[in-house]
Order: C-alpha cells, then sequence, then structure tokens
C-alpha cells in the first residue's frame, strides 16, 4: 500500500464566507485527507501521522474501546442509512465548516 500526500491548489474562499477579504491560508498542511482502509492498522497510522478529525459511521461510538477513543479524539459520526441519516449527514456538514 502506498501512501501519498498532494497539495491541490484551490481558492476555497467562497465557500468559507472570505472571498474579497484579505485573508491568508495559514495552515499547510493537509486541509482533507480521504482514505479507504484495508484493516485497523491503515487508521491508526492515518491518525498517528497526520491527526485528522475523523468522521465514522455513527455504530462505531457504541463499540467498546475504539468508541471512547474515537469519541475522546473529536471523531465526527455519521449515520450513512436510516430515517436519521440525512439530519446527521447534515449536521456533521456543519461540524466540519466550523472546524
Amino acid at each position: 500500500m502506498t501512501y501519498t500526500t498532494e497539495q491541490a491548489e484551490v481558492d476555497y474562499s467562497e465557500y468559507l464566507g472570505v472571498k474579497g477579504k484579505d485573508w491568508k491560508v495559514e495552515y499547510k498542511g493537509a486541509s482533507t485527507l480521504v482514505s479507504n482502509h484495508v484493516s485497523w492498522f491503515d487508521t491508526a497510522f492515518a491518525i498517528f501521522y497526520y491527526f485528522p478529525v475523523l468522521t465514522a459511521r455513527a455504530s462505531i461510538a457504541d463499540t467498546p474501546f475504539i468508541g471512547s477513543v474515537f469519541k475522546a479524539m473529536g471523531t465526527i459520526f455519521i449515520a450513512r442509512a436510516g430515517k436519521d441519516a440525512k439530519e446527521s449527514k447534515a449536521l456533521a456538514a456543519k461540524k466540519i465548516q466550523d472546524h
């Protein structure tokens, strides 16, 4: 498995509500880490190396030990299906935007 990082030169100022204002990006790291994983080791490595804010399916929150660790890290839990999915995804988007 290969891990790569790429920097995209994209102007997000319009989406951040600062378009036309004197605003500069202060953080040089990755703004988003998109990953699919094969095992829990992949996830653990990404957390150790990048320390991102994670999103995970809602059922992970109830998993012994892992759920507690993810909650302590500020993970955003998302209901991917069912009656709460639409509201859960909207709330997750808001939390990510506010982060």
